[in-house]
């Protein structure tokens, strides 16, 4: 990887962020969530009062680019709250593509939205004592 990329833990690309979008939705009933990328895919954890547990994944197959390094655990705590808004306005629809890309433990997951046009990003910052 000389793209640049190799600096970062986990990266990941979509077409659109519907379906992420759409599966956080399905388990947005606590504030936050444990965000773990596996190289199998993608899991969203909530958890309320280690009594109810509700888990989201995505394959890696279902992302057009999808990495995340060896021998380093990808896994911290994200609101999910702003996430799921956060790709609501930006990431829903269809002329929009989403990369995601998390540098190392205590940085922020980087969102990029690329627009027909246009390009946002946003960082959401992550705990990562669990």
């Amino acid at each position: 990887m000389d793209d640049g990329l190799s600096v970062y833990y986990f990266t990941a690309s979509m077409d659109s962020g519907r379906t992420l979008c759409s599966l956080l939705k399905a388990i947005q009933f606590q504030e936050s969530a444990v965000f773990c990328a596996l190289p199998e895919g993608l899991k969203l954890t909530v958890e309320e009062g280690k009594c109810v547990q509700a888990s989201a994944y995505v394959p890696s197959d279902n992302f057009t680019e999808y990495h995340v390094r060896e021998n380093v655990d990808v896994m911290f705590k994200i609101s999910i709250a702003v996430l799921a808004e956060c790709l609501n306005i930006f990431g829903s629809g269809e002329e929009s593509s989403l990369k995601m890309y998390y540098r190392a433990e205590g940085s922020p997951l980087l969102l990029v939205y690329v627009l027909t046009l246009l390009l946002f990003s946003s960082y959401f910052m992550c705990t990562s004592k669990l």
